[in-house]
């Protein structure tokens, strides 16, 4: 019979242990102990259940930016709605910057509007965060959160990505006067 992890049911015990093991790390620990949690959920080997969100808020919060950064880029399935939660009704499911609406549980809105614009262009690398509506955020996002944009692995396999048919480099051999130069991909 395979043993259970010990953290295979997340009770109050084991959540205060999880809380306490979180704030007690450095930076790497805690990098560690999130790894350990957040994951795919088509990942079959798992013994563990998803990330308890007292420490998702621990780590959305954080106030080491290298623990901030991770959980932009790397973390799965930030929202923690409860499937019984209902939708806004207004009928238009998209914030005014091309967002999602956000229940309260769901981290990717404090990512968002996280102090570091590394961290906030991060979370655009992150494909589960976002996938298949690229195109509604890349309208609203900075020049940073653009170029983290096209590292998402979604994003750039989608159908509807645009097409670059010309880009400009500069040739920087001499600082003063950068000359455009134009090269064709596909």
């Amino acid at each position: 019979m395979k043993r259970l992890s010990r953290y295979g049911v997340i009770d109050a015990y084991t959540l205060e242990e999880l809380c306490r093991k979180y704030k007690i790390s450095d930076g790497k620990r805690r990098i560690a102990l999130l790894k350990q949690f957040w994951h795919r959920r088509n990942d079959s080997r798992r013994s563990t259940p998803d990330m308890p969100f007292d420490i998702a808020v621990m780590a959305v919060e954080d106030s080491n930016l290298e623990v901030r950064q991770w959980v932009a880029q790397n973390a799965q399935y930030l929202n923690f709605k409860p499937p019984t939660e209902s939708p806004d009704t207004d009928g238009w499911p998209y914030e005014t910057d091309g967002w999602p609406k956000a229940s309260e549980r769901d981290l990717t809105k404090r990512l968002r509007h996280d102090s570091d614009p590394f961290v906030r262009a991060c979370l655009h690398e992150n494909s589960s965060v976002v996938g298949y509506q690229w195109v509604t955020v890349f309208h609203s996002a900075t020049h940073l959160e653009r170029l983290a944009l096209m590292r998402n692995e979604e994003a750039a396999a989608a159908s509807n990505r645009p097409e670059i048919r010309e880009v400009k480099l500069l040739r920087f051999s001499d600082r003063s006067s950068p000359q455009p130069l134009k090269e064709k991909v596909a």
